[in-house]
């Protein structure tokens, strides 16, 4: 994924089956409900953490370079 705005996404967990008896579990989450009622077979809300991603507003600041000499990995392996 690229261009993704800056703020907090949710990610629950959720698993389903399609075959003759369709169901779906997913993590319990606020408002979770609206979206399972579109689901037309039987649904289940489990008591699992979901994970919450933030996406920075500024660019992270990369590691300080290294002074090591890459052309000679004898050094940077310390042999």
């Amino acid at each position: 994924m690229s261009d993704v705005p800056d703020g907090s996404y949710v990610a629950p967990a959720s698993c389903s089956r399609t075959d003759t008896d369709p169901a779906m579990w997913v993590s319990d989450y606020p408002g979770i409900e609206d979206y399972l009622a579109q689901w037309p077979g039987t649904k289940f809300t489990v008591q699992q953490v979901s994970t919450v991603v933030t996406v920075p507003s500024a660019d992270p600041t990369p590691p300080a370079a290294d002074n090591a000499n890459l052309d000679d990995l004898g050094t940077i392996f310390g042999s």
